[in-house]
C-alpha cells in the first residue's frame, strides 16, 4: 500500500502522538511505502527547533520513509494562537502535498487529530488521490476545550462540532487511542454513517525499554534520594499543582525528592510554586533526551501520572504511564475512570489517588516508602499488564490488518 500519515507533531518532538506516530511509520515502512506530512519540529516549547530555524518546506528520510515538513505559524500559547498554528499547519500541509504527488494515487491518508481543521483537508486529499481516509482521534477536539473552560461560548464552539461531526461521517476507518473516546464516536455515529471504529491505543516498544542502562550525569543529580518523577507536558489539564502541593507538604522523608520534567504554559506557575515553598525537595528540568528521561524513570522511586478532577478525563489513558510501568517502577495514579479500571482495578499494577488530592497522593506515596512487598507486586503486575494490553508490536499488527481491510473495500 501507499500511505500518507498526515500530523502535525512528529519526530524529533517528543511526545505520546509523535512517539505513536513514529512506530507506526517505522513499522508500517517495512512492508509499504510510507510518507509523513508534518510541521517544522516545534512542541512543546513551541519554538521551531534551531535546527530547522529559517527553513522553508522541504524532505528528508528515516527508518525507511520519507517525511515531508511545512512550516507554520509558532507564536504564543493562548487559545486564538494556537488555532493560527493548527490552521496554518494544516494550509500549508494540503498545499504541499498536492504541489509533491500532483494526482498520484495513494491508498490510505491517515490524519492524526488534533487539529481538527486537517480533518478537512485530509478528506479533500484523499478524494484527490483516490484513497481511504483514516482519521485518528488522539483527544476528543472540541470537547476537551470545552469541559476544560478554555472555551465556554457555545455560538464559538457550533462550527468546531459540526466540522467533527462531519469528519467523522466521511472517514472510512475511525481510530481512538481509549475506548473511552471510540466509545463516544460510536454515540455520535448512531444516527450517521455506520463507519467502523478501532481502538488504537498508545503503547510501548518493549525491546527499547530492556535496552536502557542507568548511566549518565542526570541521575547522578539525585544520587541518594528516592525519586518521585513526572515527565511530560506542563499543562492545565494534567493539574501538576498536585505536586507542588505535596512537596510542601511531606516533611519527615527528606530522601524524597520530587521532580518534575517538561515545558509547557503553566510552567511558569509551578516554577513560581515551588520557589514559594521554600524547600529543596521537589525540582524542575526542562525537557531531555529519550535516553536521559528513560535513564532517570529506571532510577525512580515511583512516577506520577495525574490529571485534573473533570468529567473528560473518565475515559483517558496517560501515555506516560507506559514507560514506569514498564521498567517496573510503581505509578501513582491520579486518573479516575478507565484508566483506574485498568491499571488499579483489573491489574492492582498502580495505586490510585483522588485527582488534585495532594493529602491522597501522600497517603498512597507512603504506603510504598513502608511496604517494600507491596511496591514489588505492583511493579510485576505493571510489567504484565503492558506485555498483554500494550505492547506496539501487537497493536500495529492489528491496526496494519485493519488498513488492509478498508483498502480492499
Amino acid at each position: 500500500m501507499r500511505i500518507i500519515l498526515l500530523t502535525q507533531y512528529f519526530f524529533p518532538e517528543t511526545g505520546a502522538p509523535q512517539n505513536r506516530l513514529g512506530a507506526l511509520a517505522e513499522y508500517l515502512a517495512n512492508k509499504h511505502e510510507v510518507h509523513v506530512i508534518t510541521a517544522m519540529p516545534n512542541y512543546p516549547a513551541l519554538k521551531i527547533f534551531p535546527e530547522y530555524e529559517g527553513k522553508l518546506a522541504f524532505s528528508e528520510t528515516k527508518d525507511g520513509y520519507q517525511i515531508h515538513r511545512v512550516p507554520l505559524h509558532v507564536n504564543g500559547k493562548g487559545f486564538i494562537d494556537r488555532l493560527r498554528t493548527y490552521i496554518t499547519f494544516s494550509i500549508n500541509a494540503a498545499a504541499y502535498t498536492k504541489e509533491l504527488f500532483g494526482k498520484e494515487p495513494f491508498d490510505i491518508v491517515f490524519c492524526e487529530s488534533p487539529p481538527l481543521f486537517l480533518g478537512y483537508w485530509a478528506v479533500k486529499l484523499a478524494k484527490r488521490f483516490k484513497a481511504k481516509l483514516v482519521f485518528n482521534v488522539s483527544d476528543l477536539w472540541p470537547e476537551s476545550v470545552e469541559k476544560l473552560g478554555l472555551v465556554t461560548n457555545k455560538l464559538l464552539l457550533a462550527p468546531f462540532y459540526m466540522l467533527e461531526n462531519w469528519l467523522y461521517k466521511k472517514s472510512d476507518l475511525i481510530t481512538g487511542q481509549t475506548q473511552g473516546i471510540c466509545d463516544s464516536i460510536r454515540t455520535k455515529l448512531q444516527k450517521g454513517k455506520n463507519t467502523p471504529v478501532h481502538w488504537y491505543p498508545n503503547g510501548i516498544d518493549l525491546s527499547e525499554i530492556h535496552q536502557i542502562d542507568v548511566n549518565d550525569s542526570l541521575v547522578d543529580q539525585f544520587k541518594n534520594k528516592k525519586i518521585v518523577l513526572y515527565a511530560g507536558n506542563l499543562g492545565y489539564a494534567q493539574g501538576l499543582e498536585v505536586i507542588t502541593q505535596a512537596a510542601a507538604n511531606i516533611k519527615d522523608q527528606p530522601e524524597v525528592h520530587f521532580v518534575i520534567i517538561g515545558d509547557g504554559p503553566e510552567r511558569d506557575k509551578l516554577e513560581a510554586q515551588v520557589l514559594n515553598n521554600q524547600q529543596n525537595n521537589c525540582t524542575l528540568l526542562s525537557s531531555v533526551s529519550r535516553k536521559e528521561l528513560f535513564s532517570l524513570i529506571k532510577s525512580s522511586f515511583a512516577y506520577i501520572v495525574p490529571l485534573k478532577k473533570i468529567e473528560l478525563f473518565l475515559g483517558a489513558i496517560p501515555s506516560k504511564i507506559f514507560e514506569p510501568l514498564a521498567f517496573g517502577v510503581p505509578v501513582l495514579l491520579g486518573v479516575d475512570g478507565e484508566a483506574k479500571n485498568i491499571f488499579c482495578n483489573s491489574y492492582n499494577a498502580a495505586l490510585y489517588f483522588e485527582p488534585e488530592n495532594s493529602n491522597d497522593l501522600l497517603l498512597q506515596l507512603y504506603k510504598l516508602l513502608h511496604d517494600d512487598n507491596l511496591r514489588t507486586k505492583i511493579a510485576i503486575n505493571g510489567k504484565n499488564v503492558i506485555a498483554q494490553q500494550f505492547n506496539r508490536a501487537v497493536i500495529h499488527s492489528q491496526l496494519e490488518k485493519k488498513l488492509i481491510q478498508i483498502n480492499a473495500q
